[in-house]
């Protein structure tokens, strides 16, 4: 199977727009952490945020490598 194959199906898609939110949320509570002036409160819950959502990530990008490998993208390995 190609590459072409393997995107146009609609769970590919789903896991590629869950990415590019996790990612969004991510850069924007970095940046709260990082350039705003922030209580120890709210650095914690940002902190917090950003590692949830790093492991949601690192979840998500284990389902497009599992989807790949079932749909033959890599072979049968």
């Amino acid at each position: 199977m190609n590459v072409s194959l393997f995107l146009k199906k609609k769970a590919v898609w789903l896991s590629l727009l869950s990415l590019l939110g996790q990612m969004i949320i991510i850069s924007i509570a970095s940046a709260m952490l990082l350039y705003t002036d922030v209580s120890l409160q709210r650095a914690i819950v940002l902190v917090l945020v950003i590692i949830g959502f790093t492991f949601v990530v690192v979840v998500t990008l284990l389902r497009l490598l599992d989807l790949a490998k079932f749909s033959g993208l890599f072979g049968n390995a």
